[in-house]
């Protein structure tokens, strides 16, 4: 179910394992309630993000139930996305799922944004809970790529993962301005499994609206 088929459409799935998405306009959808992970104890700052990398690997506090099988250490990619395997994505920015590597991966906004550049504003940081049931994720005014000036616009998003329940949350507090990749596969939204036979798109080449 492509998120741009229609703007009411608030659901989509299930894909061939059986994941549905839900957005906060859904009755039955999350409630938008963003977590500023930089004022929580024991935040990690994920350093050295450049343009079209990948840092890490990262360990999980516990392992995260992701399609069949379990995770326990993840990569965060400068472009918008975590990996449970340390291969970077670029532009194009595929529909999901896709057979072309790499796979594995959830999408909170798979785009060509940048940390590079002297003044770039653009931070990442993660945050494990004590009791090692969630994970979040926070891109912080991290702008797109641009050719002229390196970098332009400003977007704010998190990635949640909570081993309770194995689900997936995706909340967008800011985005500006528009990418430098296109007309065509310029962004996607969605989750891919370890062999890009099966995944969720929420969306793709469509901008996340705020809050």
């Amino acid at each position: 179910a492509l998120g741009f088929q229609t703007l009411a459409q608030t659901s989509g799935g299930p894909d061939l394992y059986g994941y549905t998405w839900r957005d906060s306009n859904d009755p039955q959808g999350p409630v938008y309630n963003w977590i500023d992970v930089p004022q929580l104890t024991d935040a990690q700052e994920v350093t050295l993000l450049a343009d079209d990398n990948t840092r890490g690997p990262f360990a999980l506090s516990a392992p995260f139930h992701f399609y069949w099988y379990d995770v326990s250490t993840f990569w965060v990619g400068s472009n918008g996305y975590i990996a449970f395997g340390n291969s970077a994505l670029a532009s194009p920015f595929l529909p999901i799922p896709n057979v072309a590597a790499p796979h594995n991966f959830i999408a909170g906004m798979l785009s060509d944004l940048n940390f590079d550049a002297v003044g770039n504003p653009a931070e990442c940081w993660y945050w494990r809970n004590a009791m090692a049931d969630t994970l979040i994720v926070s891109w912080i005014n991290v702008p797109f790529w641009d050719p002229t000036t390196q970098f332009t616009g400003a977007n704010t998003f998190q990635i949640i993962l909570s081993t309770v329940d194995s689900s997936i949350t995706m909340q967008y507090a800011l985005q500006s301005g528009l990418t430098n990749v296109g007309p065509g596969d310029y962004m996607s939204i969605g989750i891919e499994n370890n062999s890009g036979a099966i995944g969720l798109e929420h969306s793709h080449n469509v901008y996340p609206v705020a809050n």
